[in-house]
């Protein structure tokens, strides 16, 4: 796997691969815990994107706070 380059989009949320994306936003949409707590959103995530997460921590937390959008057609998890 691969550390995901900082990407802003145009209204300069960070883009990351679509299935963690994805995956992210189901755990945040369920309200299962807070999005900043990084371990326990893991517990609820495939491991890819736990891998992600610890690949591209400073993305995640900088995304945390402007947002996240998932890069359509690019896929982490290959």
């Amino acid at each position: 796997m691969s550390k995901t380059a900082r990407e802003p989009n145009e209204q300069g949320k960070l883009l990351i691969p679509e299935d963690v994306f994805d995956q992210l936003e189901g755990v945040r949409q369920s309200g299962v815990t807070n999005m900043v707590d990084r371990k326990t959103i893991k517990e609820f995530v495939p491991q890819y994107v736990a891998d992600w997460m610890d690949e591209n921590e400073e993305i995640y937390m900088e995304g945390f706070f402007i947002g996240l959008a998932p890069k359509k057609g690019v896929f982490y998890n290959q």
